[in-house]
């Protein structure tokens, strides 16, 4: 029986530390657990020879069988153009491209133009005037079908829309995780593994933050939370612009982890008491700067969900539209310090709260979000005549 294809065109340099590539590549695992045969286009550092081996080392996979068509990534940045003409040449030759899915605008842009069923999955909206135009040209057309991360984004576009777009054709698909089980820690973090359960034992609530440490993230925040509460221990994991400041200064309850694998992310994520998400209201991203505080569907938010660790989150209203304040977190104003200080030690006064929020969260997720319903869904969508 021949598989169903998906052709599946990012925008992502893959591998990398960049939350849209781990985004862009549990979607592809997911379908191609489903029996999809998966044709992803993106852009790379590594040789190609050893991609699979990569790829599989750097998002924690137990299989990569994607056929791969990397373009190389020019002076550090992810070059969406070579992308796009590296999936032209595949378009000219009449290669059989089954479903076309893409996070690239300009792939959907030309595929619109081109009158080409796809799918165009939008998680920000663009900024530059021109590129503002071919997004909004893309999703407009008839043979575009739309995923948006979070319900803020789909409202918004869909008053940019002049011919309004049938219903059916549209839906939100907001980020989501799997449920991972324990996996032996590499000998090269054991020291951190010893010194947070040693913080544990003298009696320091461990609160942490994975992710990005780009402006917006909340690094800052975490930094000044730290300061003012020096009885318990801050522990923060990730790569971005305050990676270097974090790994030269010398904090007397913080440390900083570095840029963890995603399996050993996982694994200090669940050892902390408290996950906290301090998303300030301007929140950039990409090498572009893009701002997306107003639209965001956080990969980190559902990653924390999946580890029944209570979380303190900012009270972002996008993200609202998955949290709930003391059902299954607790919501803080983003730039008020003092009341991120006062949750912190409510949580760890009040073990049963801490336990209902982090199990309701926990609930949430394998009801709701986990890959595999956002994957079931988009089949669904992929499925629409």
């Amino acid at each position: 029986m021949e598989l169903k294809k998906i052709t599946y065109v990012s925008s992502s340099e893959i591998p990398s530390n960049s939350a849209n590539s781990i985004q862009v590549i549990r979607q592809c695992f997911e379908l191609s657990k489903l029996g999809y045969e998966i044709d992803i286009y993106f852009s790379t550092k590594i040789e190609k020879k050893f991609l699979k081996k990569e790829i599989k080392k750097k998002y924690g996979l137990s299989h990569v069988n994607f056929i791969l068509n990397p373009t190389k990534t020019y002076l550090g940045i992810t070059n969406n153009f070579f992308i796009l003409i590296n999936f032209c040449l595949s378009l000219i030759s009449k290669k059989n491209l089954g479903t076309i899915l893409t996070r690239n605008f300009y792939v959907s842009f030309l595929l619109t133009l081109l009158k080409k069923k796809h799918i165009f999955e939008v998680h920000h909206v663009e900024e530059n005037f021109m590129k503002r135009f071919l997004q909004i040209f893309a999703i407009s057309g008839k043979d575009t079908k739309v995923v948006y991360i979070s319900d803020a984004l789909r409202t918004f576009m869909s008053k940019k829309i002049r011919k309004k777009k049938l219903s059916s054709f549209q839906i939100v698909l907001p980020d989501a995780s799997d449920i991972q089980s324990n996996k032996a820690l590499f000998p090269e973090y054991l020291h951190f593994d010893s010194l947070i359960d040693d913080m544990k034992s003298r009696g320091f609530f461990i609160c942490g933050y994975f992710g990005t440490l780009n402006m917006g993230k909340g690094v800052e925040r975490i930094i000044d939370i730290s300061q003012k509460d020096k009885n318990n221990f801050f522990i923060i994991a990730g790569s971005g612009e305050a990676s270097k400041y974090l790994k030269n200064k010398k904090f007397k309850n913080l440390i900083y982890l570095g840029c963890l694998p995603c399996d050993v992310s996982r694994h200090f994520q669940r050892k902390c008491n408290v996950l906290l998400m301090p998303y300030q209201k301007i929140v950039k991203v990409g090498s572009r700067g893009l701002d997306t505080a107003r639209w965001m569907s956080p990969l980190k938010m559902f990653e924390y969900m999946s580890t029944n660790v209570p979380i303190i989150s900012s009270d972002l209203n996008v993200i609202k539209e998955v949290l709930s304040n003391e059902i299954n977190c607790i919501l803080c104003s983003a730039e008020n310090t003092e009341m991120w200080v006062k949750s912190i030690k409510r949580l760890k006064e009040d073990n049963k709260l801490g336990s209902e929020i982090a199990n309701n969260a926990f609930k949430d997720l394998i009801s709701k979000y986990t890959w595999d319903i956002r994957t079931k869904k988009l089949i669904s969508l992929i499925s629409k005549n």
